[in-house]
C-alpha cells in the first residue's frame, strides 16, 4: 500500500512539473519600457526598441509607458510620429506601473515571464553618464538577457543601473495631525 502511494505521489509530481514547464514554454516575454517624450536618451533608444520588437516579436510583447507626469497623450503621439516608433505607448497616469517597479530613470526596461522579472535595467552599456556616449556599445544588456531566455540558460545579469532622465514623481499627501 505504501510502496503504491509513492508512486502515484511520484507521478503527480512528474506531470505537474510538465505541466508547470509547459505553460512557461509558449509563454511571451513581456517587456516594459518607460520612455520620456522629453529625454534625449529615450529619443536616441526608439531605433534599438524598434529594432529588438522586431528581431524578438516571436518571443516578446513590447509596451512603452510614459510616466512623466508631463506627459500628456500629444505629445507622446507627437514622439511616436516624431521617432517612428513602431510599438504601443501608453500612458501611465498615476505612476502605478514605475512605482510598482521601483522605476526612477528613463529609459527603462523589465523583462517579464508571467509576473517574474527576468532582467530590469537599461537597454545596452551606449551611456556611459548622461551626455556620454559610447562611440561602440559594448554590452547589449536586454538583448542578451532575452537571448538567455530564448537558449533556456541563466540570466547572467538580473539588473543593470539605467542612465538617462530621472522620473518625477508626484509628490505624496502628508496626513495632517488634527
Amino acid at each position: 500500500m505504501l510502496n503504491y502511494f509513492l508512486k502515484i505521489n511520484f507521478l503527480v509530481l512528474i506531470l505537474t512539473s510538465i505541466t508547470v514547464n509547459s505553460l512557461f514554454a509558449n509563454e511571451k516575454l513581456r517587456l516594459i519600457v518607460f520612455f520620456s517624450e522629453e529625454c534625449p536618451i529615450s529619443q536616441y533608444y526608439t531605433k534599438e526598441l524598434n529594432s529588438i520588437a522586431f528581431d524578438y516579436n516571436a518571443y516578446l510583447n513590447t509596451i512603452v509607458y510614459f510616466p512623466m507626469l508631463s506627459s500628456t497623450q500629444e505629445k507622446m503621439k507627437v514622439f511616436k510620429e516624431s521617432y517612428k516608433l513602431n510599438i504601443p505607448c501608453r500612458l501611465d497616469e498615476k505612476q502605478s506601473l514605475a512605482i510598482k517597479y521601483n522605476v526612477t530613470t528613463t529609459p527603462e526596461v523589465i523583462l517579464l515571464i508571467g509576473d517574474s522579472i527576468l532582467y530590469q535595467g537599461r537597454i545596452d552599456d551606449a551611456f556611459l553618464t548622461v551626455g556620454s556616449r559610447r562611440k561602440v556599445v559594448k554590452e547589449r544588456n536586454l538583448r542578451e538577457a532575452i537571448d538567455s531566455y530564448k537558449e533556456k540558460l541563466p540570466q547572467k545579469v538580473k539588473y543593470v543601473k539605467p542612465v538617462g532622465c530621472l522620473i518625477t514623481f508626484e509628490p505624496k499627501e502628508e496626513k495632517k495631525d488634527k
